[in-house]
């Protein structure tokens, strides 16, 4: 552009551009005292210093315009720019290629009539054209830049997509096998349910019988010790001591067996509780209500014990827990059983510390987001992290033998597990343990 301005004898040029939204100033100079001063482009509407009649005129016909005296040659005098600005030369002519419009080469003289010969005019055309292919390869270039630039940015957007879609996979992936795990397991148990309750259900009527008789054995053998009492006289003394003796030994034995068989018994009622499936119908509970009652049966329950009244029980409820949708009966059997195991724990530690050691347990209620959460804390030994993950495992307890079936806290997973929650434990030894349900509560 700064040879065309030289070349012309202009003191000011404009090269326009045609663009799909129109004819676009791509390049603009004027001479001053310090030469030629090229400024940045700027869209043609949005300029006010142009000839816009000529430069139309032009385009629609495909003339050169070449104005030795702007300002007196008609009909081009007669447009807004030349009237107020007055250029004596104005040149305005189309660039061509392969005989299509690709642009306008406008030039103007405001100090000297005639500064443009035809002689000059290929020069100029010719000139303008490099100008023109020349500002087409830059902004081609930037054309290129910018879809450079945006390519990459797609590329690592497209990549930053790619890698969530594949964190999301690897934990679809990670779900599905926890769920496959968790099938298999329920179907293992559930296969084991049947087998345990057809068992339990074989086993309970010849344990009734064991039971029963062993109740009647031991009062037929009191009624003989009374009967036998009252023929002393009838027996020397030392054939009534073994004969009395024989009788205190089936009495201690029937109380043994019928003492053996309740727990027998016990064991399977358990059994068939845990292969049963739930019954009851999901129906919207007061959980903070639902949680006193269960408080309350289990404390009953302990206050029966020997030294069940030493351990103290408190709570803390949410109000904000509100009304959640969940089987009462369960819900409630599942509270009570971990409540028990709770006492008994502070209880068995109070017996290990002594007197000084009071035990206690603690039962809270939150909201969490749109779920709810009960922690149920004691102050008993704790519980080994080698046995924790043992814990909700069918027939496994930390209870002495005797004590305790090992099925308390496998219900209470299942339970838990059918209201599409979670049951876990927190504990270390010797700082107690604590049992965290989590139940859905939109």
């Amino acid at each position: 552009m700064t040879l065309v301005i030289e070349n012309a004898g202009a003191r000011r040029g404009l090269l326009l551009l045609k663009r799909t939204e129109g004819l676009v100033i791509a390049a603009e100079g004027s001479v001053d005292g310090d030469g030629v001063v090229l400024e940045a482009p700027i869209p043609m509407e949005s300029s006010a210093s142009l000839p816009t009649s000529i430069i139309h005129y032009v385009v629609r016909t495909g003339e050169t315009v070449l104005l030795h005296d702007a300002s007196a040659e008609e009909p081009f005098s007669e447009d807004p720019y030349v009237r107020s600005a007055q250029p004596k030369s104005l040149l305005c002519s189309p660039l061509l290629k392969q005989g299509s419009l690709t642009g306008v080469l406008y030039l103007e003289n405001d100090a000297t009539r005639g500064a443009f010969t035809p002689e000059r005019l290929e020069v100029l055309r010719l000139l303008s054209f490099q100008a023109a292919i020349s500002l087409e390869n830059a902004d081609l270039y930037a054309s290129l830049e910018e879809y450079s630039r945006t390519l990459e940015r797609r590329v690592e957007e497209r990549t930053a997509e790619i890698q969530h879609k594949n964190a999301e996979l690897a934990e679809t992936l990670t779900r599905l096998q926890e769920m496959q795990r968790q099938l298999v397991a329920q179907e293992k148990l559930a296969s084991l349910g049947a087998l345990t309750a057809g068992i339990a259900h074989e086993l309970q009527n010849p344990l009734n019988f064991v039971n029963n008789f062993s109740n009647l054995s031991s009062r037929l053998a009191g009624e003989l010790e009374e009967t036998l009492k009252g023929m002393a006289d009838r027996l020397d003394s030392e054939a009534r001591e073994d004969v009395l003796e024989t009788l205190q030994d089936l009495k201690q034995n029937a109380q043994r067996i019928h003492s053996h068989g309740t727990r027998a018994s016990d064991i399977i009622k358990t059994m068939l509780r845990h292969s049963r499936k739930s019954e009851g119908t999901r129906s919207k509970s007061d959980l903070n209500l639902l949680v006193r009652e269960s408080v309350n049966l289990a404390v009953q329950g302990l206050r029966s014990r020997p030294g069940g009244a030493s351990v103290k029980m408190e709570t803390t409820l949410d109000p904000t827990v509100g009304i959640v949708e969940l089987v009462a009966s369960d819900i409630s059997r599942m509270l009570t059983n971990i409540l028990d195991n709770a006492f008994y724990a502070a209880a068995q530690h109070q017996q290990q510390a002594g007197a000084g050691f009071t035990p206690q347990v603690h039962l809270s209620t939150r909201r969490v987001g749109s779920k709810v959460e009960l922690r149920i804390r004691d102050n008993g030994p704790g519980i080994p992290e080698d046995l924790r993950e043992k814990l909700f495992h069918p027939f496994f307890t930390t209870k002495p033998a005797g004590v305790g079936t090992g099925l308390g806290l496998s219900l209470c997973h299942d339970i838990v597990q059918e209201h599409q929650g979670d049951l876990r434990v927190e504990s270390a030894p010797g700082a107690g343990a604590e049992f965290i349900v989590t139940l859905p509560a939109p």
